[in-house]
Order: C-alpha cells, then sequence, then structure tokens
C-alpha cells in the first residue's frame, strides 16, 4: 500500500474536525517546516515517532561511466531517519501500528 499526500491531508481534516483546504494548508506547512528545519542542518525529533537527521557527505571522485573519465562530485547532504519507539518493529500479527 502507498500513502500519498492527498491520503495525508485527509486523515488530518477526518481527525481534527476540519475542512479538507484548512487540512492541507496545515499539512502542507508541517512538511514546509520540516523541509527548512533540514535544509538548514537541524535535527528533527519527533517523540516517539522518530529522529530525522542531515549528514554531510564529502565530495569525492567519480568515474563517467561512457568513457571513464575521472568527475569530481560535489559534497552533498544525505536524511538519515531513526525510528522511534512506536515505528520499531513488532511481530506480525501482534498489533497495529498506531501513531495517535
Amino acid at each position: 500500500m502507498k500513502v500519498v499526500l492527498q491520503d495525508i491531508v485527509r486523515e488530518v481534516a477526518k481527525a481534527s474536525g476540519l475542512k479538507f483546504p484548512d487540512a492541507k494548508v496545515v499539512t502542507q506547512r508541517i512538511l514546509e517546516t520540516l523541509e527548512e528545519g533540514l535544509c538548514s542542518g537541524e535535527t528533527i525529533e519527533i517523540r516517539d515517532f522518530g529522529v530525522f537527521k542531515t549528514r554531510l557527505v564529502q565530495g569525492r571522485v567519480g568515474r563517467d561511466l561512457r568513457d571513464g573519465t575521472a568527475i569530481a562530485l560535489p559534497p552533498t547532504r544525505q536524511i538519515r531517519f531513526k525510528p522511534g519507539k512506536r515505528l520499531k518493529p513488532f511481530p506480525v500479527g501482534e498489533k497495529q501500528l498506531s501513531l495517535v
């Protein structure tokens, strides 16, 4: 099963009693806040859900696959996610995952 933004907005609207357009604005703003924090290098911790961190990956020399010439790859940031208590693995059939 794949969850898309519209599914999340629908659940936020149902749980909060907001109308769909209002829930979409709230959800979008939450995602923008997460994005801004990660882009500025901050660690984002959501209790029991998990921790988002960025990690700087040093630049390196790569190879062009077509002709084998060396290419300088610039440093980049990678996003890491460490799941919290509620997202830790649990035995199949034991219980449903609940984030509320």
